[in-house]
Order: C-alpha cells, then structure tokens, then sequence
C-alpha cells in the first residue's frame, strides 16, 4: 500500500506543479512522499510535516478535498457497479457493515487486495474464491 500511495502522491504532486505555472513548494502531510524523480518535480522543494493536516491550512483544506472526492467516488461505485457492498453508507471504510458484505459477497475488484490477509482471518471458508480473485490480478 505504501507504494500506492507514494505513486498517487507523485501523480497528484505532477498535476499540482503543472497547474500551478509557477515554483512551488510541494507540503506532504504525515508519512507521505513524491517522488523526486519524477520529471515534473525534478528541482521541486517538497516537505512532509507529521500532523501537517493540524498545522498548515493548505494541507488541512487538501485532505478534506481528497476525502470528499473519494467518498463522492464510492457513492458512484454504489450506484453504478456495487449497491450490494453499501459503499453509499460507510465508504469503503472498515466498519461492521461494511465486513459484513465482503463476508457475504467476497471482495470486489475495488477493494484493495492489500487488506485481503485481514479478511481472510474473518473467512477462511472463502479461500478459494480469494485466490480467484488474486489470480485475476496478476
């Protein structure tokens, strides 16, 4: 998951810089980074500040963006594709609920595989059908 989220980071980070037409300064929140090889960031200062998002309104007013355009993301992955997982509700996040409907349904393409160990302590009964799944995406 942390190269995930360092290749999110760094795509974000590129779109930021290209937008902005000008230097920046890129600010990262906890333990976040971009990665400075990028060509759109190659002579970009970047700091990542531990509880940035409580210290510096730009990055507090950027997580709150982020989460609302991810919740917005899982309500449209309700309507269109999942209304059976009730992403509408709980957002993807690891609730009773939502636990519930991965045991019932098994995981979807969306879930990320990187939680899967967990939910395979919860099922053990759907092995099969996890290893299908992962199958899939290699």
């Amino acid at each position: 998951m942390a190269e995930a989220a360092r290749r999110a980071t760094t795509r974000a980070a590129s779109e930021a810089v290209r937008r902005a037409g000008r230097p920046v300064k890129i600010l990262l929140d906890g333990g976040l980074s971009a990665d400075k090889r990028h060509a759109a960031l190659k002579g970009i200062p970047q700091e990542t500040l531990i509880k940035g998002d409580e210290r510096i309104p730009a990055i507090s007013c950027a997580s709150i963006v982020a989460k609302e355009r991810r919740d917005a993301l899982m309500r449209r992955m309700h309507r269109k594709k999942y209304p059976h997982y009730g992403f509408d509700l709980h957002k993807g996040y690891g609730t009773s609920a939502h636990r519930k409907a991965v045991a019932r349904r098994g995981p979807s393409e969306i879930h990320r595989l990187t939680f899967i160990t967990q939910w395979v302590k919860m099922n053990r009964q759907n092995i099969k059908a996890i290893k299908q799944l992962w199958e899939a995406y290699q």
